[in-house]
């Protein structure tokens, strides 16, 4: 596992300061405890939901709902960010708003069409 784009903690950080923040990994039980033990950004997250321990996967629709479920918060007021084109169509299907990014840049720019920068 790589380490986290360069400019993601930095914009984590700055958008949690507007709105929770969280991620939807779909990590494995040998590879969480590294990289919680070497990225502060993993810190950062008001909700994780990670595979491993869900026992669900993207981009299967019952993760989206599970996330929408455990927050509280309505789908269409979800952005999610993915580099994976199939995920993001998954989580559309859901009624998330889904955006395709490669990169923290890539990112910003979504977090910033949306209005929460």
């Amino acid at each position: 596992m790589a380490a986290p784009f360069p400019g993601a903690e930095e914009l984590v950080q700055t958008v949690k300061r507007a709105v929770p923040v969280g991620c939807l990994s779909n990590t494995n039980v040998a590879h969480w405890p590294d990289c919680a033990a070497h990225w502060p950004l993993m810190d950062l997250f008001d909700f994780r939901f990670l595979s491993f321990e869900l026992g669900l996967l993207k981009p299967d629709r019952e993760v989206f709902e599970h996330v929408v479920g455990a927050t509280d918060i309505s789908a269409s007021r979800l952005l999610f960010l993915d580099d994976n084109l199939v995920n993001v169509e998954s989580a559309r299907d859901v009624g998330l708003e889904a955006v395709q990014v490669r990169g923290a840049g890539e990112a910003r720019r979504a977090v910033t069409a949306a209005g929460l920068l």
